[in-house]
């Protein structure tokens, strides 16, 4: 279960993900000829050199998405794997491989299109599906979607999920990667995508698949690899054209990114930035939380800490989800008369720009951050700022990774920012479950818990959780900070991804 899992693997300090391709030189083969470095095309009127296009990868990590340590290789898995259901940028899941999906409650049933082929000519089935499923399960980077589907069963061309709990967006978890039966060990394992795994005497490359089931007509033949085991700055690649492609989760910070002279595109990921009250401490109640809420404007926040093309929380969602397009939200910006004037309503007192409680002392709060990304200093410096112009006094307490991570189990501090990567069905119950990765500081009986349990299993709507969630305010959504695709200039694509399928608009790739 997610809940099970650490804080420290999911209130992400520094982690760096990235994925990679580029147009470069040429090529264009056969099944029985092996790509050069460098080839081309002619006729007998003209020379054409056709861009070759190469993705990042790591040599000392595999392939298999079912046994890659790191998301970089696991990422290209759905260049040879297709899914039951991808997701696009609002996190809307189209159907791939599903033809027909009935969520039932606790259960999800899939019917497969027919007459779908592996590379290899053989039929893909159910029992396919559930092998996947089983492999996915005990997958670390494929696991945590599927943490609340206990089993998968096959029934004709049909697979049958079974849940723990009601979940009206668990189809949104059904995006991982289907392979052969019996190849879930290989190295590379057969699987039904647009292009399938070659060894060849230059390396391994993707070679486009002639048995593709889907009527899409790629770009190119032959996808490229580039090792990146032993590359300082990824991103330079894209600039000097060994990569057509690079992702970045900006999980961790990079300098340079801002001076990338490349194309790029955000790409939607649920990566939760949050403020976080401790409710056990005497000083924090609902006049504070309001208080603080008041004061803190969402987009400045959001564009001096993170910028690039980050979402300000203007509610609790994602703002790209399709749940909440029809949800009209701005932010406000700080107000901070609004914010003064819940305290002094509450009994506290302003003298020489402080407010005081009733027994006369200064009202203060002390905010931990981790310090070793440094934006989480720059948003801590500024809440520290909006929040002094209300008059409460904060005093700010960065710390070193391990060291951050204790204050927040032990509960030493009266706020602290925290980041976790949340599900593509925005499953906030990490906040509430007991030992759930981001539920310090919080009451774990706190009617929000209820507000979004109804919530996902289509009791109330996305509104009324909304509001619900407002007037209790457990923690403070600050911002979701969303991926960046960069690209080579030669390079165009017009769809725009989510950080699920990063390569979901390969087909609208060109040069």
């Amino acid at each position: 279960m997610i809940f099970k899992k650490t804080i420290s693997a999911l209130l992400i300090i520094t982690i760096l993900a990235v994925l990679s391709s580029c147009a470069f030189d040429p090529v264009k083969t056969t099944d029985e000829q092996e790509p050069s470095e460098t080839m081309t095309e002619t006729t007998e009127k003209q020379k054409t050199v056709i861009p070759k296009t190469i993705l990042g990868y790591y040599k000392n990590d595999s392939l298999n998405p079912y046994k890659a340590s790191g998301s970089t290789n696991a990422y290209l898995s759905a260049l040879f794997c297709d899914c039951l259901v991808e997701l696009d940028s609002s996190f809307s899941p189209k159907q791939v491989l599903a033809e027909k999906i009935e969520n039932s409650g606790n259960t999800v049933k899939v019917k497969l299109k027919e007459g779908i082929l592996f590379s290899d000519k053989t039929t893909l089935s159910a029992s396919d599906v559930c092998y996947s499923f089983n492999l996915a399960k005990e997958s670390s980077l494929f696991s945590e979607r599927l943490y609340n589907i206990s089993s998968a069963s096959a029934s004709d061309n049909s697979v049958v999920f079974t849940l723990d709990s009601v979940d009206v967006f668990a189809e949104n978890c059904l995006d991982f990667p289907i392979v052969k039966t019996g190849t879930g060990s290989d190295d590379y394992p057969v699987g039904s995508g647009p292009y399938y795994i070659k060894n060849g005497k230059n390396g391994v490359y993707f070679k486009e698949n002639k048995n593709y089931s889907f009527n899409e007509e790629s770009a190119f033949t032959d996808i490229y690899l580039k090792d990146l085991s032993e590359v300082e700055n990824n991103l330079n690649l894209i600039q000097i054209g060994d990569l057509s492609f690079y992702y970045d989760d900006r999980s961790s910070y990079i300098e340079s990114e801002t001076k990338v002279n490349a194309n790029n595109e955000p790409v939607s990921q649920a990566d939760f930035v949050f403020l976080t009250f401790n409710s056990k401490k005497k000083q924090i109640n609902s006049h504070i939380k309001k208080a603080v809420n008041l004061s803190l404007s969402r987009v400045e926040l959001t564009n001096s800490a993170f910028e690039l093309n980050s979402s300000p929380a203007l509610n609790l969602f994602h703002p790209n989800w399709n749940i909440v397009a029809d949800i009209e939200e701005s932010d406000p910006g700080s107000d901070f008369i609004a914010a003064g004037l819940v305290l002094s309503n509450a009994g506290y007192t302003f003298e020489d720009r402080w407010f005081y409680d009733k027994s006369g002392d200064k009202l203060e709060l002390a905010l931990v951050y981790c310090s070793e990304d440094h934006r989480n200093e720059i948003l801590a410096e500024n809440i520290k700022s909006m929040l002094e112009k209300t008059g409460i006094q904060v005093n700010l307490d960065g710390r070193e990774s391990d060291h951050y991570l204790r204050a927040v189990r032990k509960g030493d501090y009266d706020l602290y920012i925290g980041r976790i990567k949340l599900c593509a069905n925005m499953d906030y119950s990490v906040f509430f479950e007991p030992g759930g990765p981001a539920s310090y500081g919080i009451d774990n009986d706190d009617p929000v818990s209820n507000a979004l349990s109804n919530f996902r299993t289509g009791e109330i709507d996305a509104k009324t959780a909304i509001d619900l969630f407002n007037e209790s305010l457990p923690f403070i959504p600050i911002c979701y900070v969303n991926g960046l695709a960069y690209y080579s200039r030669g390079l165009e694509f017009e769809e725009s991804v989510c950080s699920n399928n990063i390569y979901g608009n390969i087909y609208s790739w060109n040069y």
